[in-house]
């Protein structure tokens, strides 16, 4: 009876909280199955929750009715037509109106569903949305509230079908699915290192759509998202005692278990990989049929602990006629699409769908490098390193190349290639010393130059007696730059030297205003002079390369940075020595984007090296011996080792603080990673007083009217609200309100 009344409450709560009352009937089927007690208990329930909440008025402050007629306006939005419902809200076509005209998505929360955890998870997926900004995940671009009280957010509309359906439709091979499904992967990465966990990845919240008639996937309907490891990580919303969130068929084990343990990124690796399942073979790794008909528990048994036979293996057992329908669609008779699936395609699959999760791809990046292996017929990471395997795929990959590389070889230890090396690299060793003592003669005049353009060319721009620029009394930032970079090429198309400078200078202007684009442009070219003029390894060139990995870096183009800063600590090791403050410092650099890249024991391995070497030559008591363990401290955390996170961040925090004071800007950013996991692992009352004390000096250092305070405060307020601290969290909330 026991086990009766927590399965009926689970039910009751999911019901509640992630369905709306038109699919009530469908959902009470699939999960209570044939069993009559259980569902009469949850229908019980139910009813009763309605009955108190029409006697307490618990919905008047929601509109009642069932759906919005075409023509509702909804703030500057008129509604066309209803084209989805989630487990929440309802989806319209709109036009927005003013201040410019566009169709647009929007999405208002479900008559009826005002429990108060419905609207908290509303309010989430809006800042879950706001914090993404990738060309595969839908844009939010606006968010407000009805005038009877029902909110709504506005997203870009996505005219499009699932990815599933779009791949057989279009009968694409199992190699274009997998590149139509990497972008998928990076875009989940993205919300990932947004602390964003999509918790629903299924291929209706994965739309194609075609841009100019190529076809691009969106990810949609971050609805009921986590957060993790960020300020959002205050805003998330407490997911209820035995609930269960997710759609049964793409839902990892540990979401199915309903325990205590944390959900963590690598759950979207786990629907991630049913997705790629079903990409391949045309069905899930657990028949949504059988799920169905399963109890609650049954089911719930089955994700856990059912290993799914391998997609190569569930092809060649399927029926003649499934087999040949699932095989057409992919340009291949059954024979061919089993034995593309054997080897790398199986272990992939197989690897996100490890019931331990500790088995899995660290992260989705780490998924899509390998998905990128397969395709380049390289051996996958998920593959068993057995020497026929490699020597199998290295041998279809280079057919051509093998002779060619072998007398090489030969030519290379007869001697030759030896005398060849050493003469080339005493040219470059006289060349790079002419090319240095050239530059140093001219020093001077380069920095006159320099100064030269800075003054009359940008800063002189807002002086209205100036005479080389039409003056503009609201002229911007951004206009000046742009009027400036375009005078480059013609001032100094013969000094490459001072072309290059200037241009790094514009490009960290541009990077402080967050157009990383212009940025891009800017330190290519200054690059390229750079290693043109004074060659691949001289200072200013290294340095110029390691703006530029820093920022492909951010901007998602993480292999390239990674081989750029590569070299980077090579060189600057070779040239600077091993424990330079450049070397460390990219190193640390290195360490953080293979980190990005989900690659944790490389990461650990490289930022580990640099704090040791900090201890040795700065001590523990300096401030950048703690900033590189605070970034130590977040590898740590990444990989789930959370006590050592802990105690590196808390030391690195203290040592910050006594070094740099409590306002600046690291220390600030150390204790907010701090109070985030604090959160994460429910050391509630430190993760508060963190949060206090991260509100004062953001305040004291911004000014009490800055955006960065105003987010603290309502990182406060949730936080407060989500342990029950009503009282406060009304001060803050008025002073929030004081402040407009």
């Amino acid at each position: 009876m026991c086990n009766l009344q927590t399965d009926a409450k689970a039910i009751f709560l999911d019901a509640l909280d992630c369905l709306g009352v038109d699919e009530l009937k469908s959902f009470l089927e699939q999960t209570c199955g044939s069993d009559a007690a259980l569902r009469l208990q949850v229908e019980t329930l139910i009813r009763a929750h309605r009955s108190a909440g029409a006697f307490l008025g618990g919905a008047g402050a929601i509109d009642d009715s069932p759906t919005l007629p075409p023509d509702t306006r909804v703030g500057p939005y008129l509604l066309r037509e209803q084209i989805g419902e989630g487990g929440m809200g309802l989806v319209f076509v709109a036009d927005q109106e003013t201040p410019v005209r566009r169709r647009v998505a929007l999405k208002i929360v479900k008559p009826g569903m005002d429990s108060r955890q419905v609207l908290a998870r509303f309010e989430a997926e809006r800042h879950a949305l706001a914090l993404m900004d990738h060309p595969n995940i839908a844009k939010v671009l606006d968010a407000g509230v009805t005038e009877s009280g029902r909110p709504y957010f506005v997203m870009e509309l996505v005219r499009g079908v699932p990815i599933t359906e779009y791949c057989d439709a279009a009968r694409l091979t199992p190699r274009q699915r997998l590149e139509l499904f990497l972008p998928v992967c990076r875009a989940i990465q993205h919300a990932h290192q947004k602390g964003v966990i999509h918790r629903d990845i299924k291929p209706s919240n994965l739309l194609v759509t075609l841009y100019d008639s190529h076809p691009v996937p969106k990810v949609i309907d971050f609805g009921i998202a986590k957060a993790v490891g960020s300020a959002f990580a205050d805003h998330s919303v407490y997911t209820g005692f035995a609930q269960l969130v997710g759609t049964p068929m793409y839902m990892s084990p540990e979401q199915a278990e309903m325990t205590a343990q944390d959900v963590d990124t690598r759950a979207d690796v786990y629907a991630l990989g049913v997705v790629l399942y079903e990409l391949l073979t045309g069905t899930t790794p657990f028949d949504g049929e059988t799920l169905r008909q399963a109890g609650f528990d049954e089911m719930r048994r089955i994700i856990r602990e059912d290993e799914p036979a391998k997609p190569s293996q569930r092809v060649t057992t399927m029926s003649a006629e499934k087999q040949s329908t699932v095989s057409g669609q992919r340009g291949l008779d059954g024979r061919q699409l089993g034995r593309q699936l054997q080897g790398g395609l199986d272990w992939v699959v197989m690897t996100c769908l490890a019931k331990d999760r500790t088995r899995r791809y660290e992260s989705a990046g780490a998924l899509a490098a390998d998905i990128e292996r397969f395709l380049r017929d390289e051996p996958v990471t998920a593959c068993p390193p057995s020497t026929s395997y490699r020597l199998r795929t290295f041998t279809r990959r280079n057919r051509t190349g093998l002779v060619a590389g072998g007398l090489v070889a030969a030519a290379l230890v007869g001697g030759t290639g030896v005398s060849i090396w050493q003469a080339f690299k005493a040219w470059e060793a006289q060349r790079q010393a002419e090319t240095d003592r050239d530059r140093a003669g001219a020093a001077e005049q380069q920095s006159a130059a320099i100064n030269e353009f800075l003054q009359r060319d940008l800063l002189s721009q807002g002086d209205m007696f100036q005479l080389d620029y039409p003056f503009e009394s609201n002229l911007t930032v951004k206009q000046a730059l742009q009027r400036a970079s375009a005078t480059i090429n013609d001032r100094f198309h013969d000094k490459p030297l001072v072309e290059a400078a200037i241009r790094l200078t514009i490009a960290k202007a541009y990077r402080g205003r967050g157009e990383n684009q212009l940025s891009i442009h800017h330190l290519e070219r200054s690059a390229e002079l750079l290693r043109v003029h004074l060659g691949p390894n001289h200072p200013d060139t290294l340095t110029s390369t390691f703006y530029l990995a820093e920022i492909y870096s951010v901007t998602g183009r993480r292999p390239e940075a990674i081989a750029l800063l590569e070299k980077v600590v090579e060189q600057r090791r070779a040239v600077l020595g091993p424990d330079h403050d450049l070397t460390l410092l990219a190193m640390t650099r290195l360490g953080g984007t293979v980190q990005l890249d989900g690659k944790l024991d490389r990461a650990e391995q490289l930022i580990g090296h640099v704090v040791e070497r900090r201890k040795a030559t700065r001590g523990l008591d300096d401030p950048e011996t703690a900033n590189c363990m605070h970034d130590l401290g977040l590898v740590y955390r990444d990989q789930g080792r959370f006590a050592k996170a802990i105690d590196l961040l808390e030391f690195a925090s203290k040592k910050l603080e006594v070094g740099f004071g409590a306002v600046y800007c690291n220390t600030i950013g150390c204790k907010d990673d701090l109070a985030a996991l604090y959160w994460r692992i429910g050391e509630r009352d430190k993760a508060l007083s963190l949060r206090e004390e991260i509100l004062k000096a953001v305040e004291a250092r911004n000014g009490p009217q800055d955006p960065s305070v105003l987010n603290n405060i309502r990182t406060l307020v949730h936080a407060y609200q989500e342990v029950g601290r009503f009282d406060l969290a009304e001060p803050l909330l008025r002073k929030l309100l004081e402040r407009g």
